[in-house]
């Protein structure tokens, strides 16, 4: 199927594990990535303020993006794909992972 774009299903649910579910949780996820720079620059300074045993946005980021490349270093090994995830994903670094790279 092709895009009038030219983007050939990309819109497409059933190019997502999880059919249109899959495909609304793909895009709400898209959605609330917006809000990571938010937390990272204003969230946690203020929380920091408020309470000191907060720990600093930098070993926060770093923790959380080592965790979810372990994730998806497993994902790859086991060959299992996530619910909102592509089929092409399967055996492939997924998006997710290139962006905390």
């Amino acid at each position: 199927m092709t895009e009038p774009g030219g983007s050939e299903g990309y819109s497409d649910p059933r190019t997502v594990h999880g059919g249109r579910v899959g495909h609304w949780l793909r895009r709400v996820t898209h959605l609330l990535l917006a809000g990571v720079p938010v937390a990272y620059y204003d969230l946690i300074p203020y929380l920091r303020v408020q309470c000191p045993l907060v720990p600093p946005p930098v070993p926060v980021a770093l923790a959380v993006g080592t965790i979810l490349l372990v994730f998806e270093a497993l994902r790859l090994r086991w060959g299992m794909i996530v619910v909102g995830q592509r089929h092409y994903e399967r055996d492939r670094i997924s998006g997710a992972a290139w962006s905390i790279i």
